[in-house]
């Protein structure tokens, strides 16, 4: 890999690979390359942390398991003279919905093994795999500059431009007390927005659209949705409407985001229906929700939910379930809690010394959070999950509510 690929872009290109396109000259493997799987990775799995860290930057989380489409045969590493120069993660699904497509996901290859091929190796033998898989293509992602083109001498067609989330605009209702889990919620939804925010999304009880710079660059409008009586006020309101009743057509929205709304509606199932109602077939919904938490916002704080109940939920609104993440495990979830309630010391004399503590603890929880895996105590969950595209409609039947939709035009 020559230099010119060490250069990071602004955004992402993503480009899709059909299997049967693939066009790649063989060139002879340099002496002490050997390409290995799985069965590798406790040999290499020190040196694999080390140079993600190194060759990603907002890399955080663990990998293995968590990306769509995981298989226990995913990883492939190149070794040269046995140690690690570079690897990949092949995927038997993808980020953006399209059935029997894969993904090839974080590329790496040790800086001083570049020049040698080993980019083209890896790509050769993950596509090699995605073929024994059955795939029909892969979707590759990169910020790299010069790989795009390259992919497209390999057959891989322009897709999509992406655009890197690099502003930060804090939450109305973050403070020193409680940025942990504003921090971590930001991450993944910046993550799953840019992998599923398309069009127009609909904001389902959006308040002062907190989340509102994650989505720039992404979609072509933002529509926020709240009720008329709403804490935190109307300002950012484009729609004043129930959260069971958004006024919007039908397929009106290619995204819906819904953000700890869930946990404050009456009937969240009915909400989950509209969401379904106003979203486009093949469109997503990002939503979060929490497990473990204090009553806030009250009288209207009536739910928690466990991922059971929101996959129910999901499920009899009619979506396609695409992930339910936990967000947090114990450390997360306890030390943030603390610090809620540490927070009624904070008073006279006793204000500085409580802020420092309660900084002191949110650290240590950050630094453990990517290695704690007690799950079932995450504050909150985020979903994703797609609105399915309709069935056949046989030759000479009439599709219930499509002179409604039409009406609506």
């Amino acid at each position: 890999m020559s230099a010119q690929f060490c250069q990071q872009m602004d955004h992402y290109v993503v480009l899709r690979l059909r299997l049967a396109d693939y066009s790649w000259s063989e060139r002879p493997e340099p002496a002490g390359v050997q390409v290995v799987g799985a069965e590798a990775r406790r040999r290499v799995r020190q040196a694999e942390k080390r140079l993600l860290k190194s060759c990603f930057k907002l890399w955080r989380r663990p990998y293995h398991g968590n990306l769509p489409g995981w298989r226990e045969q995913s990883p492939l590493y190149v070794l040269w003279d046995g140690r690690l120069a570079g690897g990949l993660y092949v995927c038997a699904d993808n980020e953006f919905g399209e059935p029997g497509w894969g993904q090839l996901h974080y590329f790496f290859v040790d800086p001083q093994y570049r020049g040698h091929g080993l980019h083209a190796l890896l790509f050769h033998r993950a596509i090699a795999l995605a073929g024994e898989w059955g795939l029909a293509g892969v979707y590759v992602v990169t910020d790299r500059h010069g790989l795009p083109e390259v992919y497209q001498r390999w057959g891989a067609a322009w897709c999509k431009r992406v655009p890197k989330v690099s502003t930060v605009s804090p939450h109305p209702n973050m403070g020193p007390h409680n940025w942990l889990i504003y921090r971590i919620c930001e991450e993944v939804l910046a993550e799953s927005l840019s992998r599923y925010a398309l069009g127009v999304l609909v904001d389902v009880g959006c308040g002062e659209k907190p989340y509102a710079h994650l989505t720039t660059g992404l979609v072509e409008r933002h529509i926020g949705v709240d009720h008329a009586d709403s804490q935190h006020g109307l300002g950012n309101v484009d729609v004043i409407a129930s959260a069971y009743d958004t006024t919007l057509p039908d397929g009106y929205a290619d995204t819906v985001l819904c953000t700890a709304v869930l946990e404050h509606l009456e009937r969240p199932e009915e909400a989950m229906r509209e969401m379904c109602r106003v979203l486009n077939p093949g469109g997503h919904v990002i939503l979060t929700a929490p497990l473990f938490w204090h009553l806030h916002e009250g009288p209207r704080d009536f739910y928690r939910f466990t991922k059971h109940g929101l996959a129910y939920l999901f499920d009899t609104a009619g979506f396609e379930i695409v992930e339910i993440r936990p967000l947090s495990g114990f450390a997360v979830t306890f030390a943030q809690e603390l610090c809620y309630y540490m927070g009624r010391f904070a008073k006279g004399a006793g204000r500085w010394p409580v802020l420092g503590l309660q900084l002191a603890i949110q650290r240590l929880a950050y630094a453990l959070h990517r290695w704690d895996r007690s799950h079932e105590f995450t504050w909150m969950y985020l979903a994703v999950a797609r609105k399915p595209p309709p069935a056949a409609v046989p030759s000479g039947s009439t599709q219930i509510g499509q002179g409604h939709r039409e009406s609506l035009a």
